[in-house]
């Protein structure tokens, strides 16, 4: 993470300018240390003009919703059977 000596504090990479400056006092960070990911580098530049596709839901998400409603289905099916 850069550090900005004037402000005594470590900064996060989505929280400095495009430039890579300080938010707080304006001077460029030395980032020569720092390893940065890739998303972390496109957040800083924006967006490229051939985004990836987005990714849908895993797998166990869907699982998950399917065995809620089915959950749920049986319930409204047994509160109906309570009521006659």
């Amino acid at each position: 993470m850069p550090w900005c000596d004037p402000c005594e504090r470590f900064w996060n990479f989505n929280a400095l300018t495009l430039e890579g400056k300080c938010p707080r006092c304006g001077i460029v960070l030395d980032m020569s240390g720092v390893k940065q990911s890739e998303s972390d580098k496109s957040e800083l530049t924006g967006p490229s003009s051939s985004d990836a596709p987005q990714v849908g839901a895993p797998w166990h998400f869907w699982l998950f919703l399917v065995a809620a409603s089915v959950y749920l289905v049986w319930r409204a099916i047994q509160g109906i059977v309570m009521l006659f």
